[in-house]
């Protein structure tokens, strides 16, 4: 399958590849199991999940094999010279361990073999990665004190980034499926991003002014979800109330758009 055989681009090559990486690494899983997996990928979190962690690094070397067996039992993985830590619960040694898996025909978290760990993690791979303690990221500690040496990575929710550095985001609007092809896995990176800033600001100023970026993505898609988001991080105020209007009126807009599309599919996005 083409898919297995794609290998992750390095440093050297030209911006346009680095795209084309990123793209790819994000939809490979969840293309490899649309059809064995009836399960679809879950929304993007509103907080920064305390068991996650977010560093860029590079590839130095392979990972001993992990065993997990409540998990997946044994998984092969690599280690990654950490560069820059972004969000992390506990601080991060100098290397660490990542188990990378899928999701298997059943639906649960499933390793790579070591071949495939070795042809889409390549040493001296410069990468950016989401990950956790566990191969299902928690929405709350797991009571480990111990530093984070090993940790896991899913590539069927696209947590790898083939480059050691997050392109800044000005907007998070969306226009055209083009733009989401070619932006879609920055988003995702930039939405952990500032979701780690806002547990990092203590002032409600700097607070709304990331809201007021962030009430436009894709990960808010609906009125509950402006409203728990705008509400988690400020108080009920008319500033408050003005962001989840905001972010409720762009929705509405943007499910205008996509009914008439659909009632009229050769018309322009």
């Amino acid at each position: 399958m083409a898919i297995r055989s794609f290998r992750f681009v390095k440093r050297r090559h030209t911006t346009v590849q680095c795209f084309a990486a990123a793209i790819l690494i994000s939809l490979v899983s969840y293309a490899h199991n649309a059809v064995a997996c009836t399960m679809a990928p879950g929304l993007e979190p509103l907080r920064a999940p305390p068991s996650m962690y977010m560093f860029s690094g590079r590839v130095v070397a392979r990972a001993p094999a992990h065993e997990d067996l409540q998990f997946f039992g044994a998984g092969s993985g690599f280690s990654v010279k950490v560069k820059r830590s972004f969000f992390a619960p506990q601080p991060l040694p100098p290397v660490v361990n990542i188990y990378p898996f899928d999701i298997g025909a059943g639906c649960g978290p499933t390793p790579l073999r070591i071949d495939d760990v070795r042809d889409r993690f390549p040493e001296d791979l410069e990468l950016t990665v989401i990950a956790s303690r566990r191969p299902m990221m928690l929405d709350k500690p797991d009571g480990e004190q111990m530093s984070p040496s090993s940790l896991f990575v899913s590539l069927w929710a696209g947590h790898v980034l083939g480059q050691d550095t997050i392109p800044k985001v000005e907007s998070y609007r969306i226009e055209t499926p083009e733009a989401w092809s070619l932006r879609g896995p920055f988003l995702k990176f930039q939405w952990y991003h500032d979701l780690a800033r806002l547990e990092k600001v203590n002032s409600l100023r700097s607070k709304r002014k990331l809201l007021a970026k962030m009430i436009y993505s894709p990960s808010v898609h609906n009125q509950e979800r402006c409203a728990t988001l705008v509400y988690s991080q400020l108080p009920h105020t008319p500033e408050s109330d003005e962001l989840v209007d905001q972010c409720t009126e762009y929705r509405l807009q943007r499910d205008a758009i996509r009914r008439r599309q659909m009632s009229s599919p050769f018309e322009p996005p």
